[in-house]
């Protein structure tokens, strides 16, 4: 299953999430940058190739992600550069997330910003970024995107900003589960018990997304990135 296809289940199906594939196929490792980020993968990008690439290719790569020309490709971009894992690259990724156009958001754009989100946790899990962690925790709030000040709507998707912030925050809370490390399975638990006592509409739609996410961070933490995919989504 792509990545687009993530979306829309956490779009439409609530808490089916983190059906994730990204497809094992074989590319020559002599393949550009520009080529790999540019290509159209069916069923994801590539993990264990995009996994190839190192942090010599995280200036280019932002410079991808700040030109405007390259917006169809700028979800691939920002995941490739979380897979890579360098925290240098993590700056550019919050800017990116929190640039705000205002006004409508294409689906491609929309796509890559909660994209983004959620790849926070490849970086995380290379890198064990506190910062990156810090930012996913705030952001399993649907408040937090509010106070980030992001107004942009896709409106196919989301009659209200309220309906986009939880969106969001799922986005957020998937990503503490790609983490598959000890302090992001800390907070998922965290998250599970404040959704378990709160009577907040937002923080019970979350539940069960939670409670996906957490089994999904165990197979990460017992199998590894590489190992999860190749073993649950084939």
């Amino acid at each position: 299953m792509k990545l687009l296809s993530i979306c829309k289940k956490i779009f439409f199906l609530g808490s089916t999430i983190l059906a994730i594939s990204f497809c094992q196929i074989t590319l020559a490792q002599t393949t550009s940058v520009s080529e790999f980020v540019h290509k159209v993968y069916v069923s994801g990008i590539p993990y264990d190739e995009a996994s190839q690439y190192k942090s010599s290719d995280v200036p280019f790569l932002i410079q991808m992600l700040e030109d405007p020309n390259e917006k169809p490709y700028w979800a691939n971009i920002a995941l490739l550069l979380e897979i890579i894992g360098d925290e240098k690259a993590l700056s550019s990724l919050i800017a990116f997330i929190e640039r705000d156009p205002g006004g409508e958001l294409t689906e491609s754009h929309y796509v890559a910003k909660t994209s983004a989100i959620m790849g926070l946790g490849y970086l995380i899990n290379k890198s064990n970024s506190k910062k990156a962690l810090n930012y996913l925790v705030a952001g399993a709030s649907p408040d937090a995107w509010e106070k980030r000040k992001i107004t942009g709507l896709t409106t196919k998707w989301h009659a209200t900003v309220e309906e986009r912030n939880l969106d969001m925050a799922k986005y957020a809370i998937l990503g503490l589960a790609l983490a598959g490390t000890k302090e992001s399975g800390q907070a998922l638990l965290r998250l599970q018990t404040q959704a378990a006592s709160s009577t907040n509409i937002a923080a019970q739609q979350e539940a069960g997304v939670i409670s996906q996410a957490l089994s999904e961070h165990q197979k990460i933490v017992n199998e590894g990135l590489s190992g999860y995919y190749k073993k649950n989504h084939r």
